[in-house]
């Protein structure tokens, strides 16, 4: 009798704890990933240039010599972001769309592998300083062939939306978006000091082990959503689960996956004639989105830049408290304010473009910001931030079929992506170019007026 219990209430967690634990863990590695990788190709870049390790580990005392590095590790990060983006694109677009018929749980799992296939790479790299730069390019684009961030992040919120219902998708969503907030922090918290105390090595190794846990966590406890039957959902049968896991129906072989028609499905999704102006619906969040991301990028890559002058001139401490506060606010906007607003009956775009102004606020504060304590205070309105995009997905997922949810998630992470590396080209022209009008803070002004769109859009 206790051992049936304990069993139920084992199957039943499986049911509430999905993949929240896998978005956790991805973005915790891929933040130590990304502070890694950086640092690792600057001092590649000097130890190649000048052949001068103990200069390269001093190059704040040689400001000629850093300046020559910083300028080349910049391009080299335009390529290495390119043979990210590019493939991973291209791959998540396939992906998407497969995952419709073979599964979640195969694509959730293909980029955990292939980060542990660049990290070996990386600690290769690491390991032997003086080796090109092109390996940690060749295994960025393996990376990226293998879906990377695009296609995880699809792959989980298509499994949401396999298993949730219309009723509680906004929340189970915006659960799902803190965890982003949440790994990410941890990884950055986190990064320095292993770095500074244990090496590159080691923490290509910490990498590792986090996406070994992942792949184990998948395996060993995440049910799959998509049944051999063409059913969305938890299977309720231990046989459907099984046969499901095994992909024994002939048209999820893994050679489907090259078919064209995943791509197609991909814009499909998005583009097809739906009745009710549903099409129109999907096109305008798909709209929302992209300004989000836009907007969001902008603000990633400037504010470090914005703090670090006068008046403000922080220190990295600072900066750390800033960004941690900034990011547990938006964990408490999703995790508390979210759920607290659609248990009061608000609709999810009233919800998504009311956050939105909130936001705007938080901007227009920043931009006018003088003095830490003013700085600080447009963090409580960066508590709605992350609120309209688990909004705008949800409502996304509502409008289309459950046979639809890869392609359309594919769709949207693909577009982020893309919308990620060309906001950070359009932003990083913007700010040192209007860096004389309002101290810099015109590029905050200019964030806040965009989002004018999706609440717009959304009213």
């Amino acid at each position: 009798m206790v051992l049936g219990n304990l069993l139920h209430a084992i199957s039943e967690a499986r049911n509430v704890v999905t993949v929240e634990p896998v978005l956790f863990l991805y973005m915790l590695g891929s933040f130590l990933q990304f502070i890694a990788v950086q640092q690792l190709l600057y001092f590649k870049v000097c130890v190649i240039k000048f052949n001068d390790t103990v200069m390269c580990n001093n190059l704040t005392m040689y400001k000629d010599e850093e300046k020559e590095v910083s300028s080349a590790a910049s391009h080299w990060v335009i390529i290495l972001n390119l043979a990210l983006t590019v493939p991973s694109v291209i791959s998540s677009l396939f992906l998407g769309s497969w995952s419709d018929t073979t599964g979640r749980r195969t694509v959730i799992l293909l980029p955990t592998v292939g980060t542990i296939i660049y990290c070996c790479f990386l600690i290769v790299s690491a390991s032997f300083i003086y080796t090109s730069v092109w390996i940690i390019i060749a295994a960025q684009a393996i990376l990226g062939v293998t879906g990377a961030y695009p296609i995880l992040t699809s792959a989980v919120f298509s499994y949401l939306g396999d298993i949730t219902t219309k009723e509680n998708r906004t929340v189970r969503f915006g659960i799902l978006e803190s965890m982003t907030f949440i790994g990410s922090s941890i990884g950055l918290f986190t990064s320095g000091f292993v770095i500074d105390n244990l090496g590159f090595v080691a923490v290509f190794i910490y990498i590792i082990i986090v996406e070994v846990l992942i792949v184990i966590y998948v395996l060993l406890w995440l049910r799959e959503s998509v049944s051999q039957y063409g059913r969305f959902g938890i299977p309720e049968r231990i046989e459907d689960s099984v046969e499901a896991d095994l992909g024994k129906v002939e048209k999820r072989r893994c050679v489907e996956l090259f078919k064209v028609e995943h791509f197609v499905k991909s814009f499909s999704a998005v583009f097809r004639d739906r009745p009710q102006k549903r099409r129109l619906q999907v096109i305008l969040l798909v709209i929302c989105l992209f300004i989000l991301e836009l907007v969001g990028t902008g603000e990633r890559d400037t504010i470090t830049f914005y703090v670090k002058k006068a008046p403000l001139a922080w220190n990295s401490t600072l900066i750390g408290v800033f960004s941690g506060a900034r990011n547990l606010a938006k964990c408490l906007g999703l995790l508390g304010v979210l759920p607290l607003v659609h248990f009061l009956g608000l609709g999810d775009p009233i919800i998504a473009a009311g956050s939105t102004c909130f936001r705007m606020v938080g901007y227009i504060i920043i931009a006018f910001a003088r003095t830490t304590l003013v700085m600080f205070s447009a963090v409580a309105f960066m508590t709605f931030a992350g609120i309209p995009a688990a909004c705008t997905r949800a409502m996304l997922s509502k409008l289309v079929a459950p046979s639809e949810q890869g392609s359309l998630f594919a769709f949207t992470a693909a577009m982020e992506t893309i919308t990620g590396f060309l906001g950070s080209l359009v932003f990083n022209a913007v700010y040192p170019a209007t860096l004389d009008i309002i101290g810099g803070g015109l590029v905050y002004l200019l964030m806040a007026g965009l989002l004018v769109i999706p609440v717009a859009l959304l009213m």
